[in-house]
Formats: structure tokens, C-alpha cells, sequence
């Protein structure tokens, strides 16, 4: 079994997508949801959390000054850094890869590290800007008391269909 650590409480597009993409390589899997690295040692891949990037190690951290980037400076979330290294194998092919990253996971990291993509429709009550992203968001539960069930029960399950 492969055990996939990230962090606890409120979950994000690239943590949901990074832990999915790696479900599909694993299928046999338990999730680690905690920001505790007693919890994170015991993990075969890092999503998120863990404060590098550092492959070797499997631990796929963006939450640093100067994290990774792609060639033309945008930062990569832990989306981007698992894409970098198993989306071709994910995809059987690298074109498919290349194709999925520019048009896919470039966004979410370009989001997920601030990048204003939309704006929101001025006038308009109630509507607020569409994105994987949000959508993500919106699945967070109110009471944060169960949300580690929810992201690997729920949420995962959903991102790799």
C-alpha cells in the first residue's frame, strides 16, 4: 500500500489533483491528512506539505520562497511538481502530458500561487468567479471536523473520474 501524506483542513485544487494523479499510479492507497511530520514520516509521498521539494524524497512542497517554477517563471503548485515528474507514465504518453500541463495543470498552479485569472461579473449577486479552483473550494464542508474523510473519500474519488 502507498501512503499519501498532505496537509489537513481546508483543501485546494492542486493538493485534490496532485494526490488524485497519484491514486491512478497507485491504486492501492491510504491518505495522511495532518500538518504533523511525525504523521507526514510515516507517508511515501509528501503532497503540499513538508516545507521543500525535494523528488528523491517524494515530497512535493511549493510553500517557499522562490519554489519551483516552470521555464518562463510561472511557480508550480504540488500539482504542477507531481505532473513534472509522473504525468507522462499517468498518461502513456508525453505528448499527452505536454498537452494536459499547458492547457490543465499550468492553470491550477498559476491560481493556486495567485495568479489572477478571472474577474469577478460586476452587478451580478451571487455569482462568483468559476474555476476548478472554486469549485474545489466550495467543496470544503463548513464544519472542518470531518474534512479529511471528505477530501479522501469524496473529493479524490471525484477528481480522477
Amino acid at each position: 500500500m502507498t501512503i499519501l501524506g498532505s496537509h489537513d483542513g481546508n483543501f485546494h485544487a492542486d493538493d485534490v489533483f496532485a494526490i488524485a494523479a497519484l491514486t491512478l499510479l497507485f491504486p492501492n492507497y491510504k491518505i495522511i491528512s495532518s500538518r504533523n511530520p511525525d504523521d507526514w514520516a510515516k507517508c511515501d509521498f509528501l503532497v503540499d506539505v513538508g516545507g521543500v521539494y525535494d523528488h528523491e524524497k517524494r515530497i512535493y512542497d511549493h510553500h517557499f520562497k522562490n519554489g519551483p517554477s516552470y521555464p518562463d517563471g510561472l511557480l508550480m503548485s504540488s500539482i504542477g511538481l507531481i505532473w513534472k515528474h509522473y504525468g507522462t507514465q499517468i498518461c502513456g504518453s508525453e505528448n499527452i502530458a505536454e498537452r494536459v500541463c499547458s492547457k490543465i495543470i499550468r492553470t491550477l498552479d498559476a491560481h493556486d500561487n495567485g495568479v489572477n485569472l478571472t474577474e469577478k461579473a460586476s452587478g451580478i449577486p451571487n455569482v462568483d468567479e468559476v474555476s476548478v479552483s472554486s469549485i474545489i473550494a466550495v467543496m470544503n464542508p463548513p464544519n472542518l471536523e470531518n474534512v479529511n474523510d471528505i477530501f479522501a473519500d469524496e473529493v479524490v474519488r471525484e477528481a480522477k473520474i
